[in-house]
């Protein structure tokens, strides 16, 4: 299934490619940059080591069983609350499963939290491909009117509290750079 919003196996498995291609873009870098004036800092993390790379606007990095997608929020939801927003990507991804006709993401649950620097809401779905359900954890965070999107995936061992504790230690990662 294709995706403006969330990633998954497919996507995955269609950029492998170019995850053993691409070399680690900002691996000397203490902090990856983000779109919208944000930026990633993992050292010291579990996440330090990841695989990263630029797909289209978004940034991607690749960890050991998790699949991480941070991408600029579309146009089309600005000027909603952080519920709204989550509310149009759950639509949204709703409307491109019934147009490819497979079955619309799980919603497990919603929840919301901050960090020192973000304020975020927090979808949890479960998916299907192949045969094969999978967990993906979608996050909207905003700092100083600047807004991401999150898509979290990985191993169908990983259980839905793990995947969301996971979308939260990311979180604690992401701060607004100076400039932005």
């Amino acid at each position: 299934m294709s995706r403006s919003i969330a990633s998954g196996p497919m996507l995955a498995a269609g950029l492998s490619l170019l995850v053993l291609a691409a070399p680690a873009a900002y691996a000397a870098a203490p902090c990856h940059p983000l779109p919208n004036g944000f930026e990633f800092c993992a050292v010291g993390s579990d996440w330090e080591d990841a695989e990263s790379f630029a797909f289209d606007d978004a940034v991607v990095l690749k960890g050991d069983m998790l699949w991480l997608e941070i991408m600029p929020l579309p146009k089309e939801f600005a000027g909603q609350s952080l519920d709204a927003m989550m509310d149009s990507i759950a639509t949204e991804l709703a409307q491109d499963a019934a147009s490819e006709g497979v079955p619309a993401p799980d919603i497990l649950g919603r929840d919301q939290f901050q960090t020192a620097t973000l304020n975020a809401v927090t979808m949890t779905m479960t998916e299907s491909d192949n045969g094969f359900e999978y967990v993906v954890v979608m996050a909207v965070a905003e700092s100083n009117d600047r807004h991401l999107v999150l898509a979290l995936d990985g191993d169908e061992t990983i259980s839905p509290p793990e995947m969301e504790e996971n979308m939260r230690n990311i979180a604690e990662l992401i701060r607004p750079t100076e400039e932005g």
